[in-house]
């Protein structure tokens, strides 16, 4: 007897329900999370609509081949953003690719507390002794303690309010140009400058900067990244400078970042005399 239409139909529905069920029972067995297939993961928003504010004149275009000269020889990648805060222009390299944020994702922690009253007190200290050890010695304790405190919702929210719109406190994972956009927000507030100034991590850019030029900024440490990031306080042209890498060998950062660190420090500041306006002209005096 030929199977009918609708035994054809029963057929290929039971096929295919077996199928499923066995796709479900084997996936029980594997230690796969929900953010490895590509419909469960977080739709990331990208920076390149700001294509408009990029700096592409032939130097800067120069200095960043001098870069990603320099970056084909070590290991790992990097993510390089300069944006300069009076210009409102940007140039980088890998500027919308997700790293580690490491320590530097402290500081939306400390904005968080200085939103809260630095005189409230989590456990034995108050935030102004937890945001000062952040600061100063990066110290993960204190960090516990105050995002404990605080509560990991309303760091995120913190996190949002900055315009870090890809960036995920709970995975400890950014952007380059989240990163500006923090930088960015902390530059309208110079009353909580002085705790991102003179830490024991001064290895990174500062090595690149004349004495009387202060940086603000929080580096960030962990397997297989050695970061720095923040505003580099140029007296007629301030910049924020972010520098992110992942899967990096330590000894070859500890010497790539101070070298990608200058050469944009000395750029930005031959920049800033070629921006300079010129010098008044000496007054007649009459006779």
């Amino acid at each position: 007897m030929k199977p009918t239409p609708h035994n054809r139909k029963a057929l290929l529905f039971l096929f295919l329900f077996c199928g499923v069920i066995s796709f479900i029972i084997w996936l029980g067995t594997q230690n796969i999370k929900k953010e490895d297939f590509i419909w469960f993961r977080p739709f990331r928003i990208s920076y390149l609509v700001n294509q408009v504010n990029r700096d592409t004149n032939r130097g800067t275009q120069e200095v960043l081949e001098k870069i990603r000269q320099k970056l084909a020889v070590n290991t790992g990648l990097y993510g390089i953003v300069v944006y300069r805060l009076e210009d409102k222009v940007w140039y980088g390299i890998n500027e919308d690719v997700e790293f580690k944020g490491a320590s530097i994702l402290k500081v939306p922690i400390m904005i968080s507390a200085f939103q809260e009253g630095l005189e409230k007190t989590y456990g034995e200290y108050t935030g102004k002794q937890l945001v000062f050890a952040m600061g100063k010695y990066s110290d993960n304790d204190a960090t516990t303690t105050l995002a404990d405190g605080l509560g990991r919702d309303k760091i995120q929210a913190e996190i949002k309010n900055m315009g870090m719109i890809n960036t995920s406190f709970a995975d400890n994972s950014t952007t380059p140009m989240d990163v500006v956009e923090m930088w960015k927000d902390i530059y309208k507030k110079p009353e909580i400058w002085e705790s991102f100034q003179d830490s024991i991590f001064e290895d990174r850019i500062t090595p690149s900067l004349d004495p009387d030029i202060r940086l603000i900024h929080k580096v960030g440490t962990d397997d297989g990244v050695w970061a720095d990031s923040g505003i580099v306080q140029h007296p007629t042209k301030p910049y924020i400078l972010v520098i992110l890498n992942k899967d990096i060998k330590r000894e070859e950062a500890e010497k790539t970042v101070p070298e990608i660190a200058e050469i944009i420090v000395n750029y930005e500041a031959e920049y800033a005399r070629q921006k300079l306006p010129p010098p008044a002209s000496p007054e007649r005096k009459l006779k």
